[in-house]
């Protein structure tokens, strides 16, 4: 494990002890688009962005791929 994971590892199995049951499933980037551009996106900002009523028209068209590729697994 990374020196950087360890942090995290330690959030989730904070959290984790609440539950009886934990399933943990990998999804390649291609069926995750909407976190992929997201967080190219905010590496890109200079400000904070805050969406409350609309989503922006990236997010909404990764998010329809998203849903199509996770339906069509």
């Amino acid at each position: 494990m990374a020196a950087a994971e360890a942090p995290i590892n330690d959030i989730y199995n904070y959290f984790w002890q609440e539950f009886q049951s934990i399933s943990i499933e990998h999804y390649d980037r291609e069926s995750n688009q909407v976190a992929h551009i997201l967080a190219g996106e905010a590496i890109s900002w200079k400000v904070l962005r805050i969406w409350v009523d609309e989503l922006s028209s990236f997010i909404l068209e990764s998010l329809i791929n998203d849903l199509t590729m996770f339906a069509n697994q």
